[in-house]
């Protein structure tokens, strides 16, 4: 057997009959990321939103999408950051602490890049901090992959 659905609700698979490992949930869509107060030398808003899609599986959440600050000058470096609500779904008040990753490169093959984390708080809040940064210029492109859990 491959897959069953349970007559409560959800789906397991490969034989599996147990509620705790039935699937429940499932969406996709897209979500627009909105600046927040905080953070330091990352400009002073977003200027541009591209490729912001998340995947919800049960309690789980991938968050993606590529954006461009507004006002910046000068280099990342390490220490950077900033905060960014609008998550499609609070992440839980559980499971807070490090949940991503981000990069911008201009010149990825010659080392100029900048790497981050992304740290979840238990409101709707993220902070995107700089820990590695070489020769790449605020105003290039971020890319974020946020994945968190949910309550709901």
């Amino acid at each position: 057997e491959k897959f069953r659905f349970r007559k409560d609700g959800g789906l397991c698979f490969n034989g599996d009959s147990a509620a705790a490992n039935a699937l429940d949930d499932y969406e996709k869509g897209t979500w627009t990321p909105v600046w927040d107060s905080g953070g330091t030398n990352m400009g002073d808003g977003i200027s541009s939103i591209a490729r912001n899609h998340y995947v919800k599986i049960g309690r789980l959440v991938h968050c993606r999408v590529h954006l461009a600050l507004n006002n910046t000058s000068g280099n990342f470096t390490a220490g950077d950051g900033f905060n960014l609500s609008g998550l499609p779904f609070n992440p839980s008040t559980s499971s807070t602490g490090s949940s991503g990753s981000w990069w911008s490169s201009n010149s990825w093959l010659a080392g100029n890049r900048a790497t981050g984390i992304v740290m979840a708080y238990p409101s709707n809040t993220i902070y995107i901090g700089c820990e590695y940064a070489s020769g790449v210029a605020r105003s290039v492109s971020l890319n974020l992959g946020i994945t968190y859990y949910t309550d709901s």
